[in-house]
């Protein structure tokens, strides 16, 4: 360290130069006393900093310097790191889970039928299990432990985690909890599923069978294939109706269609209808309610023999994952695409609904089957 006498902006100062982290740092004074002061108190901090640290077990010592490593490799000022970690309050609350599971049904009441009871299933047992501790005193281990209790497979223990994480994150919003313990649980990630749809000529083909062995059931498959809505708008569920015909308004100057808001899954949506779909709509058939659909379905597509004309693999959404993969094909706008869905803003979901290896001429084909 030292102290030099200068000329700075025309007027003499006192320059005091040390090190800082291997690098020199220098400070300027108007006083050879102040820049003495300033030199002494650095020295001093410096000494108590390094018999502060020698004093430390050679294991803490170990912790400070990969910390201290990390956090130069990175940019972080540690100093702020902590003082910001130690500014925050650790949340204890003695308020029981039972009590809490029971507050938060009361609070998810306006919920889906399945969603409420899906959440009431698990929370219920957790509660059983846990219901006595306070909520504050549930750890990482213990969401571990409940999941993987009983050798569920990964995808189970998944749908799990994120429902116990819904209750713990409410617990967090009311101020009981300073972090969410069920996100500190891994699962192993999931291996990326096949995505199905049909290609143009099984579409053509379901949509032929059913004009001419069941055309009342039609407007199910049209809609799902050419619009997106989901199986359960198409027919309605336990606590939803599904989409009724006063809701497609073909005689617009651009025909759309509306899922209300006691039918869609994330709320109101107008959809625009295709050319090609508004000529299929235009036959008439059934919308909400439906009859037998299940059952008729079911013979359209084994009339169909779907299987000589590709890869089959139908499931619940297949007609859904179509559009998604047709549309984006088509239209290269992804987010309309999702829009159109009822995808929610921050729905990772959407990559799995559409598979990008169909060709445009594939997808152009697909938006020309008419009746």
């Amino acid at each position: 360290m030292t102290i030099k006498e200068i000329i700075k902006n025309g007027k003499p100062r006192f320059r005091v130069t040390f090190r800082m982290r291997g690098k020199p740092v220098r400070r300027f004074f108007k006083t050879l006393h102040e820049a003495q002061q300033f030199a002494e108190t650095i020295k001093n901090s410096e000494g108590d900093t390094i018999q502060l640290f020698l004093g430390l077990p050679a294991g803490k010592q170990a912790i400070i310097m990969e910390a201290f490593a990390e956090a130069e490799a990175t940019g972080v000022n540690i100093y702020a790191a902590v003082q910001q970690a130690a500014s925050k309050k650790t949340v204890v609350s003695k308020r029981k889970v039972d009590e809490l599971v029971l507050e938060f049904f009361d609070a998810k009441a306006d919920l889906r039928h399945n969603s409420q009871k899906s959440l009431r299933n698990l929370l219920t047992l957790f509660s059983t299990r846990h219901g006595g501790r306070a909520i504050s005193s549930i750890t990482v281990a213990d969401c571990r432990e409940f999941l993987f209790a009983d050798g569920l497979s990964a995808e189970t223990v998944r749908g799990y985690r994120t429902r116990l994480a819904t209750f713990f994150n409410w617990c967090k919003d009311e101020g009981l909890i300073g972090s969410n313990p069920a996100d500190g649980v891994k699962v192993r990630a999931r291996a990326q599923k096949t995505i199905s749809y049909l290609n143009t000529e099984q579409c053509r083909t379901l949509l032929m069978t059913a004009k001419h062995n069941d055309p009342a059931l039609v407007p199910n498959i049209a809609l799902g294939l050419f619009a997106g809505v989901r199986a359960g708008e198409i027919a309605g569920q336990k606590d939803k109706r599904g989409v009724a015909w006063e809701e497609i308004y073909l005689d617009r100057p651009e025909p759309e269609l509306e899922v209300a808001e006691d039918v869609g899954k994330t709320g109101r949506r107008m959809v625009p209808i295709s050319p090609n779909l508004a000529a299929w709509l235009e036959r008439g058939g059934d919308c909400y309610p439906i009859k037998n659909l299940r059952k008729r379905m079911e013979a359209v597509r084994e009339e169909a023999k779907l299987g000589e004309l590709g890869k089959w693999d139908w499931g619940g959404s297949i007609l859904r994952h179509t559009f998604a993969t047709m549309h984006v094909a088509a239209h290269k706008k992804p987010e309309l695409t999702k829009y159109i869905m009822g995808h929610e803003e921050n729905s990772q979901t959407f990559r799995r609904h559409y598979d990008g290896r169909v060709s445009p001429t594939e997808a152009v084909k697909f938006w020309e089957i008419y009746p």
